[in-house]
């Protein structure tokens, strides 16, 4: 973890969810995240843009207690020469709740 101001961040993490053929993963990487906001890992992995994937922080001796967030591919570079593509994420949010769904109001409205 590099933790000079103005400078990218780097943390270990696990990436998993299901790659562009429809299996499951799990990929041991660095998350990359830039001054400006930006988050990045570097994957073996394909996955295409808009993918939900979830990131679980290692950490030495906590990596138990580490529960995983869930982020969104935005886009997705070629291939480097080691193999691995960088893939641009966003976290994800909780949405708002919503009012729960009636039939009778649908039956009342009709």
């Amino acid at each position: 973890m590099n933790g000079i101001p103005g400078q990218d961040r780097h943390y270990g993490v696990e990436v998993s969810g299901w790659n562009s053929a429809e299996n499951f993963f799990v990929e041991k990487t660095s998350l990359e995240w830039t001054p400006d906001g930006l988050k990045s890992v570097r994957l073996k992995t394909d996955l295409r843009a808009g993918t939900i994937v979830f990131l679980r922080l290692l950490q030495h001796g906590l990596a138990s207690n580490q529960f995983p967030i869930a982020y969104q591919t935005k886009e997705l570079s070629s291939r480097e020469h080691d193999g691995r593509a960088r893939v641009w994420l966003e976290q994800m949010h909780p949405r708002e709740p919503r009012e729960p769904f009636v039939l009778q109001e649908l039956s009342s409205a009709r």
